[in-house]
């Protein structure tokens, strides 16, 4: 059975709302899952699957949606100024493309962090293995592979989450060039995948790069000294770590990204605010940008400033 026809099995086929894992699902999570479903239908024998996301991405957008991206993307390219950026973008709209998504701020950023890893390792081996923790779509996982075509890609998420990444990744990729840890034994694929509450059929691999991008700031901070120790387990080289620097959870848990489990010996080769990570373009939220005391229309700010760092870890 492929791998996100097996991940339907174990966390939807009973239900189009999914099945959780208690022990690595933070209160957020538990909070808001029911905004995710799976619904499989079958017809003439070929099977059709209508998948509903939240908090991870855009797999539909509407037209005033699509016309925020754009201009998002035009204000940022102008005042970011990066080398490349906009060649990465054109490359990321086609494959967004070809795996059924559309092309959003989320997408955007992705592009942003794709290019930046690119500039910063560009001196060095190109990575044999790259670790993703939580990558909603498969977006980045696909702009990677892009890039780096021999390497192997492992995610690891929560697995109602990872039939996501699996689904869209087949649809360009094909079936063929996945397999799922814990049940598929021999050689890896292009792409790995790792449910959340299986980490121990990683801790064979070593990674040259790992990346995580505002999901950390969802986790219970026990779910994330677990990763790091991971990550340093595996003699992971170098990590990019993009999260809010404090959230509150529904259950009053509190992450901060300067209290993850960071080393004072860990090198950070990139530590600020990350510059595409602090506004998009929307309505409804609270927090929007105000001009001499005057709301920006559709200008608003993330609920707090998110932080990235590029880091040469100790293991």
């Amino acid at each position: 059975m492929t791998v996100h026809k097996t991940l339907f099995e174990r966390y939807y086929n009973t239900d189009e709302k999914p099945r959780i894992s208690e022990d690595v699902t933070s209160s957020h999570w538990k909070e808001y899952s029911d905004k995710i479903s799976v619904k499989k239908t079958t017809v003439n024998g070929n099977e059709h699957y209508d998948l509903i996301g939240y908090g991870f991405g855009e797999n539909h957008a509407s037209l005033l949606s699509k016309t925020f991206t754009t201009i998002s993307e035009l204000v940022n390219v102008n005042k970011l100024k990066i080398d490349g950026l906009r060649t990465d973008i054109n490359r990321a709209k086609t494959l967004i493309k070809k795996m059924g998504l559309v092309y959003s701020q989320d997408a955007f950023r992705q592009v942003c962090t794709l290019n930046l890893l690119k500039r910063k390792m560009a001196s060095c081996k190109a990575p044999e293995r790259i670790l993703i923790i939580g990558d909603g779509f498969g977006v980045l996982s696909a702009l990677l592979h892009d890039i780096y075509p021999t390497a192997k890609i492992y995610l690891i998420d929560l697995g109602p989450t990872l039939f996501f990444q699996s689904y869209y990744l087949q649809k360009i990729f094909g079936e063929n060039a996945q397999k799922l840890t814990d049940t598929q034994s021999g050689e890896e694929a292009t792409f790995n995948f790792c449910t959340a509450d299986n980490p121990d059929a990683l801790k064979d691999r070593e990674f040259e790069l790992a990346i995580n991008i505002a999901s950390m700031q969802e986790m219970d901070m026990k779910i994330v000294s677990n990763y790091f120790s991971l990550l340093r387990h595996c003699k992971t080289k170098a990590f990019y770590c993009c999260n809010r620097m404090e959230k509150k959870m529904p259950g009053g848990e509190v992450s901060r990204f300067m209290d993850y489990p960071w080393k004072t010996t860990d090198v950070h080769l990139i530590n600020e605010l990350c510059p595409w990570h602090q506004w998009y373009l929307g309505y409804g939220s609270a927090r929007s940008v105000k001009l001499g005391g005057v709301p920006v229309p559709f200008v608003h700010l993330y609920d707090g400033p998110h932080w990235h760092r590029f880091t040469l870890l100790t293991n």
